[in-house]
């Protein structure tokens, strides 16, 4: 399973949702950072899970299509700070889930960038996907103990143990049966209050960034890593903006 590595930390895990370029490179404008400070999103209806989170291209001044891959790119290599984890409580299995969140360009109605409508994790079944990061960190939601024995009664035969495996199978079955219950569709909604405040406070510390792909590779999942060129120039219209503001202000 590939990997993301960025200052030298794993911050994601991938399942098929990478940021793929024909370059190995990626440039992103000191402005389009800024931009996504302020977009402006909603939740809409999914046949999938309840909602997922859009960004129309008649509420934002960028182009969804470009707007997609920026915020795919910011989802998957973004560090999120240790005040900025503890200010918002945000969990482990959150920042997994925003790493393997999967943003595409849609234009069926109108133009958006969006959560993939069908797969925001990465597939179809969304709430199992919920339920496997969440568990991947925090352990089974549901342990056997606490199913009632009236859901697998008849699930042995005469004089047949219950045996580990057929616990398993129990445990896998009653949980299936109640993702409906608000639990894991809670976690899918926090995620999106966070990638929100996300966009709103962090930036991608870097304007140019490189991978481990070649020009035209296949690689599907790269490893993309800030450049000292792109770290410079990024720090530079920093102080740039900050002299510009003080300028305003006096």
């Amino acid at each position: 399973m590939a990997k993301y590595e960025v200052d030298n930390r794993i911050v994601g895990r991938e399942h098929g949702s990478g940021v793929y370029t024909h370059s190995p490179y990626l440039e992103i404008e000191f402005e389009e950072m800024l931009q996504l400070k302020n977009l402006k999103s909603e939740r809409m209806q999914s046949g999938y899970v309840d909602t997922v989170m859009v960004w129309k291209e008649d509420d934002n001044k960028i182009k969804t299509e470009h707007l997609a891959t920026l915020i795919h790119f910011f989802t998957k290599l973004v560090v999120i700070p240790d005040d900025f984890i503890e200010r918002y409580n945000v969990k482990p299995y959150h920042i997994s889930l925003i790493r393997r969140m999967y943003i595409e360009h849609d234009d069926w109605q109108d133009s958006m960038a969006c959560m993939g409508f069908k797969r925001p994790y990465g597939n179809s079944d969304v709430l199992g996907d919920v339920q496997e990061e969440y568990e991947s960190v925090m352990g089974p939601i549901t342990k056997f103990e606490d199913i009632p024995e009236s859901f697998y009664e008849g699930w042995l035969e005469d004089g047949e143990e219950m045996d580990n495996d057929t616990k398993s199978d129990i445990i896998s079955e009653y949980s299936y049966e109640h993702r409906e219950d608000g639990f894991l569709l809670n976690i899918h909604n926090e995620v999106m209050d966070i990638l929100e405040i996300m966009l709103n406070e962090l930036e991608l510390k870097s304007l140019i960034w490189e991978s481990d792909n070649t020009p035209g590779g296949s690689n599907w999942n790269p490893v993309w890593t800030p450049t000292e060129a792109g770290i410079n120039k990024y720090q530079t219209m920093k102080r740039e903006v900050k002299l510009e503001r003080i300028l305003k202000d006096d």
